[in-house]
C-alpha cells in the first residue's frame, strides 16, 4: 500500500509579514474552529491588527469565571486590537440576558449590572452592541469611555451588510462578503468583520479568479497554482491545486491552514486596492 506523508512541507509564516496599508481594515470574526487553523502569530503575520469575539461565544467558552477578573487581550495573549460583539437575548420574566450554552446545554443567565462590569473588566478597544439588545442606551452609557463603541446606523436593503458607527464617524461592516462581494460593493466603511476567508479555506476553497472547491475531483490532477503570481506564504511555496485536492483528503488541517494563509492574503489585499484581478 502507497503511503503519502504531506507533513514534510511548513509554510516559514513567522519569517513572512504581510504589509498592507488598508483604506478598509479586515476584521476576523474569531470562533474555536478559526484557532484551530490559524495561530495569534499566523494572524499578526499576515497584517491583521484587530481580532472580534462574540461575548455569547466566550460566555460559554471559556465561560464567566475565567472572564471576569482580567482584559480579554491578557486572557488570550493577544497584542493587538479586540472588538467584542454583544448581543443577548433579554428575559423579561427574570429581568435577565441569557442564552442556551450549546456545548453542555446549560442556560448561562446575566443581569444588566453584570454584563456591564463583564464588557468594562474585558477592557475590549471596540464593542460593537447589537440593536436588539435590551436596554442599549443605558449599557452604553454605563461603559468606559476609552472603549470605542459602535451601535447600529443602517442595514442595507438587499443586502446582509449591517452597517454601525462609533460617535468619532468609524464605521464597521458586518457581512459574510466573499470577494466577489467586495469586487460590486459600492460602500466605504473603516472596518469589516467577516470570517469568510477561514469559512472557505475549512471548506477546502481557495480565492482564484473564481472561488475553487478543490474538494472538486475536477482539482486531482489540475497542476496550476492556487492563483498565478500570487505572492503569499502558501503560493511562494509553488504548491498545485491536485496538491491540495490529495491534502484535503488526507491531512484536512494542514490544508486548511495553507489555504486560510492563501485567503486571508486575497482579502486583505483586495481591500487595500478594491480589484480582484490584482490580488
Amino acid at each position: 500500500m502507497l503511503v503519502i506523508v504531506f507533513l514534510v512541507m511548513v509554510i516559514p509564516v513567522c519569517c513572512y509579514k504581510e504589509n498592507f496599508v488598508n483604506s478598509s481594515q479586515y476584521v476576523p470574526f474569531i470562533s474555536s474552529s478559526s484557532l484551530d487553523i490559524l495561530t495569534f502569530k499566523d494572524w499578526q503575520t499576515l497584517g491583521v491588527e484587530t481580532l472580534a469575539y462574540a461575548l455569547s461565544d466566550l460566555l460559554m467558552k471559556p465561560g464567566l469565571e475565567n472572564l471576569n477578573s482580567h482584559p480579554l487581550a491578557d486572557f488570550l495573549g493577544w497584542s493587538g486590537q479586540l472588538t467584542l460583539f454583544v448581543g443577548l437575548e433579554f428575559d423579561a420574566s427574570s429581568m435577565l440576558y441569557q442564552l442556551k450554552n450549546t456545548f453542555n446545554g446549560q442556560t448561562i443567565r446575566l443581569s444588566k449590572a453584570t454584563l456591564i462590569a463583564l464588557i468594562n473588566t474585558l477592557k475590549p478597544n471596540q464593542v460593537i452592541l447589537a440593536p436588539t439588545l435590551y436596554d442599549l442606551e443605558s449599557i452604553a452609557l454605563q461603559l468606559t469611555p476609552d472603549i470605542r463603541q459602535f451601535t447600529l446606523i443602517k442595514k442595507l436593503n438587499n443586502s446582509a451588510i449591517t452597517l454601525y458607527q462609533s460617535m468619532h464617524h468609524e464605521q464597521y461592516a458586518c457581512a459574510e462578503l466573499t470577494l466577489d462581494d467586495l469586487k460590486t460593493l459600492d460602500l466605504k466603511f473603516d472596518y469589516l468583520m467577516s470570517c469568510d476567508p477561514i469559512k472557505q479555506a475549512s471548506l477546502g476553497c481557495a480565492y482564484g479568479h473564481t472561488l475553487d472547491d478543490l474538494t472538486n475531483t475536477c482539482f486531482e490532477h489540475m497542476h496550476n497554482l492556487l492563483l498565478q503570481d500570487c505572492t503569499c506564504a502558501t503560493c511562494t511555496l509553488h504548491l498545485t491545486q491536485a496538491y491540495f485536492h490529495h491534502l484535503y483528503l488526507h491531512t484536512p488541517l494542514l490544508a486548511k491552514r495553507y489555504l486560510a494563509i492563501h485567503n486571508v492574503h486575497c482579502y486583505q489585499k483586495h481591500l487595500a486596492c478594491r480589484s480582484f484581478t490584482s490580488c
